[in-house]
């Protein structure tokens, strides 16, 4: 009798966990699932026939670890780059030759790989939630081919 308790204890406290992580994971907001590497965003790009958003930012840059926490934390901003991009992030410490071919010069820049034009549509510095949708609306139309990028 006294180990079919300790084992419906031991069930009973599994399933409790269980729950418990179910709903914390249901309870987390969304977030921008920032692809790394180059060559894997870009693939991404080509399948799902979507433009390719690039954050390139630096650790040491105050307005970039800003526009992380303001900007790309917004839920209609995360929204729209989920549902409308493929997301990379570069990191100018880890891959300064990516970002120089893509010919990123301050911090922090946005570019949208834009297979209609010769250049990326570019955004630099910091910009608000309203900048930043307003810019991610002029580029969303992007669905064709996209141009080659660096490669890592």
């Amino acid at each position: 009798m006294l180990r079919r308790r300790k084992f419906f204890t031991v069930v009973l406290s599994f399933l409790c966990l269980g729950f418990a992580a179910v709903a914390d994971a249901q309870t987390k907001p969304p977030v921008i699932e920032w692809q790394t590497d180059s060559t894997i965003a870009q693939e991404l790009a080509l399948k799902s026939k979507r433009p390719l958003l690039v954050f390139a930012s630096a650790e040491w840059c105050s307005y970039c670890q800003k526009m992380k926490r303001e900007v790309w934390s917004n839920a209609d901003v995360i929204r729209q780059v989920r549902e409308q991009f493929i997301p990379l992030h570069l990191d100018a410490d880890k891959y300064p030759d990516v970002v120089a071919e893509m010919q990123v010069e301050a911090f922090p820049t946005t570019l949208v790989l834009s297979p209609s034009k010769a250049q990326p549509e570019k955004l630099v510095g910091y910009v608000s939630v309203s900048q930043q949708q307003t810019f991610l609306n002029r580029t969303n139309g992007i669905k064709s081919k996209l141009p080659s990028v660096a490669r890592r």
